[in-house]
């Protein structure tokens, strides 16, 4: 079996959050700091997109996940050899 390039992608971004669990409602934060990470999919002007499966050697994947650029904080995007 022939190594495959592949993109892989952190991001630390702010999404909103909420859990009345164990708190009243006026401490729930209106934000919290996220960190995801995946396999990179693709860029555009507004979002990153990553999935965490990938069917191996297709395009096809399970679960994607789109983060808007403007809650980006931090991102890295790395490339490695399987």
């Amino acid at each position: 079996m022939s190594k495959q390039k592949i993109k892989i992608v952190f991001v630390r971004w702010r999404d909103a959050c909420g859990s009345t669990t164990d708190r009243s409602i006026e401490d729930v934060p209106e934000y919290c700091d996220m960190d995801s990470a995946g396999i990179f999919l693709h860029e555009t002007e507004e979002s990153v997109v990553m999935t965490q499966d990938r069917h191996t050697g297709t395009s096809t994947v399970r679960t994607t996940l789109s983060i808007p650029k403007c809650n980006i904080l931090k991102k890295k995007i790395m490339s490695i050899e399987i």
